[in-house]
């Protein structure tokens, strides 16, 4: 690390998470006597720990992800910029609910006939406002732009109804950008193809049924997380006598 007049600057530090994994870190920060700070750091990692969130912390968004690609964070005093380029690694799982707390009716499950072509939306009766913004204990404006490239390495859960305990899971692949800041709702763009997966549905805790989805099954998202559409074929297998 290295200091002059007005301007801190650093390159190469390596940092590491809790598993060894290393990811290197370079930048400046430019300041007026110590005030009116200005900072660029750039940062890139291998198989690197990017968020281990938990349930209690954010009930939208939790787990753990690791990813390799760059990411930049620039800014000042009054506003951040976070962006980044990723692509997923192994031992990544995040769960993501999008639903109430509380779900009365499964309003979001139709039954069909099988031949019939079938697209359905995860909105039922969502409600926006449950959606949990970053805990910001400042006045400063902090911006994320995400650039994903999920691999089958990661997992990814839907929780469909948090009280019965309906969970789609899957892994595959596809290419997303996520957008989140202090003001805004988060928004979430791009397709996930699953290569492999599984939907965990109940009924009134009494009837529990594990279906397999079918490779090619996909979930796009087109801004609004609760607007996700969801173009699922699962069969669940039974055996006569």
């Amino acid at each position: 690390i290295y200091m002059k007049e007005d301007l801190i600057y650093f390159n190469n530090v390596v940092f590491y998470d809790q598993f060894r994994n290393k990811a290197n870190i370079s930048g400046k920060v430019v300041h007026d006597f110590f005030s009116n700070f200005m900072y660029y750091v750039e940062l890139s990692g291998e198989n690197f720990m990017l968020y281990n969130g938990t349930e209690k912390m954010n009930p939208m968004f939790f787990g753990q992800a690791f990813g390799s690609g760059t990411g930049v964070i620039s800014g000042d005093e009054q506003a951040m910029l976070i962006s980044a380029q990723l692509k997923t690694e192994k031992n990544t799982l995040i769960r993501m609910n999008f639903m109430e707390e509380t779900v009365s009716s499964y309003s979001f499950i139709t039954y069909k006939d099988s031949n019939q072509q079938f697209s359905d939306s995860i909105t039922g009766q969502l409600n926006s406002s449950i959606i949990h913004h970053p805990a910001q204990d400042s006045e400063m404006e902090i911006k994320m732009d995400f650039r994903i490239e999920a691999t089958p390495e990661a997992t990814i859960e839907l929780v469909m109804d948090p009280v019965g305990g309906d969970i789609l899971k899957g892994a595959g692949n596809g290419s997303m950008q996520f957008n989140w800041d202090m003001k805004n709702d988060p928004k979430l763009r791009g397709t996930y193809v699953i290569d492999k997966g599984s939907y965990n549905f109940t009924f009134q805790k009494i009837i529990e049924r594990k279906f397999t989805i079918r490779s090619g099954s996909s979930v796009l998202f087109n801004g609004d997380p609760f607007q996700a559409n969801l173009d699922v074929s699962a069969v669940y297998r039974v055996h006569a006598n």
